[in-house]
């Protein structure tokens, strides 16, 4: 696993240029600065990918050329972000932000699609090929650093263990309160999905043994990780830490009952149950993507603690320079297609659809008890038995209506590439995955 340095790419005469780093650039916030404390728009965002081992995925579901134009158009311009770090990027996505004006006024970026390596499994294949084994995609991790935040800020690639694609991360310096010079990291990656979180944990271990011990990171006064680190169940207690700070709950009101906090969210989603298997279950929420930070350079003892990290707390305010969430939330987490979703909601012919599901539900089920109930209930009693069970069954299909209508549809998705009861375009989300933006203040 090596550190590998990364050109950061500018727009200048009419093409993506790489930028010579300056070393005695810094952070120049005209525009944010109060008093003398200004404040970092930060956002992450999974965009899913278009192609999946070589192939289109799932075109007739999600729809890619029209969600990439939202993202692009309405979605990350709409953030006014200084850093935003996306996941699942392929040439695609990256060849539309190449040509797209804001992005070429006010941002660097980490890679392009002429000359660029990390969304090219470092091989120069092409988005989304497959590895020389077979088993990869070529999809990455990408970041986004406004001109004015930053004066050619220095970029690197890290593998970690299991994982083809590599870890974006930047440095730059930033002037605090007083005036001095002060590093600032930045870290955009995607971790491993899978239930296992072994695999995840050696991964944790690398980043933060990278981030403690490699002397390129050295006296950082604030280091964010930022990304779709995939943590699932009850992974928040298995990795709690005192030094970093996971920004979402320091957010104001981010306690709250009513406040969304799922970023992977199959009750506000209603793209998700077509594409994964886990969707199919209605309540499957996830915090899934994450932006957190540690102010000020601990010791390596200290650092070398990511495998077991994440409950908040205090101590990385008392460490030098002062770091407060002063806001933040979800976005891209509404449909591309408003009007058409709400209709689809409302629309008789998903009434129809819904009332049909009930009724194989039920009859599917209830000939799946006969099997189970006719040989140790009296005859005279399985009639009634049966009605109750139809009855049951019935109602949990109310419940669960939607969670119904959406698994018979997913399977025509998937056996027949048509679904009876939508146009794709009524459940068409910007991703998966809701993103989250937060603005950090820095003394």
């Amino acid at each position: 696993m090596k550190l590998t340095a990364l050109p950061t790419w500018e727009w200048a005469n009419e093409e993506w240029r790489p930028v010579e780093a300056d070393s005695g650039s810094h952070l120049v916030l005209p525009s944010i600065l109060e008093g003398k404390r200004f404040r970092l728009r930060l956002a992450t965002f999974n965009v899913m990918m278009d192609i999946y081992k070589g192939v289109p995925y799932l075109p007739h579901v999600v729809l890619s050329e029209e969600r990439y134009t939202h993202i692009v158009n309405h979605t990350l311009p709409e953030l006014h972000a200084d850093v935003i770090g996306l996941n699942e990027v392929t040439t695609t996505l990256l060849s539309i932000l190449e040509k797209t004006e804001w992005v070429r006024s006010a941002y660097y970026l980490s890679d392009t699609t002429k000359n660029g390596t990390t969304l090219r499994g470092g091989a120069g294949r092409k988005s989304g090929e497959l590895d020389s084994k077979g088993g990869g995609h070529c999809f990455g991790n990408l970041l986004l650093i406004r001109k004015n935040v930053a004066r050619c800020p220095t970029m690197f690639a890290y593998k970690l263990p299991s994982l083809s694609r590599e870890v974006i991360l930047c440095s730059m310096q930033c002037t605090n309160s007083t005036g001095s010079l002060q590093k600032v990291i930045v870290c955009a990656t995607h971790l491993t999905a899978s239930w296992k979180t072994a695999c995840r944990s050696r991964q944790y271990n690398a980043l933060d043994s990278l981030l403690g011990k490699d002397p390129t990171f050295e006296n950082s006064a604030l280091t964010v990780i930022m990304g779709d680190l995939n943590f699932c169940l009850r992974e928040d207690e298995l990795i709690p830490s005192s030094i970093w700070r996971d920004a979402w709950v320091e957010i104001p009101g981010s306690n709250s009952e009513k406040a969304p906090w799922a970023t992977w969210d199959v009750r506000r989603n209603s793209m998700i149950p077509h594409l994964w298997l886990l969707g199919f279950f209605p309540r499957a929420r996830r915090r899934l993507d994450r932006i957190m930070f540690l102010s000020d350079e601990p010791n390596a003892e200290e650092k070398g603690e990511l495998a077991t990290l994440l409950s908040a707390d205090d101590e990385g305010s008392k460490r030098g320079i002062n770091v407060t969430v002063v806001g933040g939330g979800l976005f891209a987490d509404a449909p591309v297609y408003p009007s058409l979703h709400d209709s689809y909601i409302r629309s008789p012919r998903r009434r129809i659809g819904l009332l049909a599901c009930r009724t194989m539900a039920a009859m599917i089920i209830s000939l799946l008890l006969w099997g189970a109930i006719y040989k140790i209930i009296p005859a005279e009693w399985i009639s009634i038995v049966l009605s109750g069970c139809v009855a049951l069954v019935l109602l949990l299909c109310v419940r669960l209506e939607w969670w119904i209508l959406l698994l018979l549809g997913s399977a025509c998705d998937y056996l027949c590439g048509v679904n009876l009861f939508r146009d794709p375009r009524a459940i068409l989300f910007p991703s998966d995955h809701f993103g989250v933006k937060m603005e950090i203040e820095i003394d």
